[in-house]
C-alpha cells in the first residue's frame, strides 16, 4: 500500500501505512525493521524531509546487509541513491546505482534492475 500511496503522491496515506507497519512491527525482526526503514525514507524523500530521509535509507541498507540479503541490499541501495540524487549528490548515487545494476544482472533480477534504471533516468532528468 504504500508504494501506492506514494505514487500517488497521497502522503498522508503513506503516512498511515508507516505507522501501521511501525505498530505491527515485531521486535527483534532486523529485516522487517530495515524494509520499514527502506519505506520511510521513501515517505520522508516525499516530504521533502532530505536529511531524515538519508538516514532512514542508511540504516535500512544496513540492516540489510547485516541481515545478509542481497536483493534487500539492492533496494536499500536504490532509495539511497534516490535520496543522493535529490540532494544533488550525484558523484554518491551512481557507484551505488552501479552495483544495483550489477547485482541485477548477475542475479536475473529485472525488477531489481528496473527500479535502479528509474532511479538513475530521475537523476539524469534532474
Amino acid at each position: 500500500e504504500i508504494y501506492t500511496a506514494l505514487s500517488q503522491g497521497d502522503l498522508p496515506r503513506a503516512a498511515q501505512a508507516v505507522a501501521a507497519m511501525t505498530a505491527a512491527l515485531l521486535p527483534g525482526r532486523r529485516l522487517d525493521r530495515g524494509f520499514l526503514e527502506h519505506v520511510r525514507s521513501g515517505l520522508l524523500l516525499a516530504r521533502g524531509e532530505f536529511a531524515e530521509a538519508r538516514r532512514a535509507a542508511e540504516r535500512s541498507l544496513a540492516l540489510s546487509a547485516d541481515c545478509g540479503t542481497p536483493n534487500n541490499v539492492a533496494l536499500a541501495q536504490c532509495g539511497l541513491a534516490q535520496v543522493l540524487i535529490r540532494q544533488g549528490a550525484f558523484a554518491e548515487a551512481w557507484p551505488l546505482l552501479d552495483e544495483v545494476d550489477r547485482f541485477a544482472r548477475d542475479c536475473a533480477a529485472p525488477l531489481v534492475g528496473f527500479v535502479a534504471a528509474i532511479a538513475r533516468a530521475d537523476g539524469l532528468l534532474s
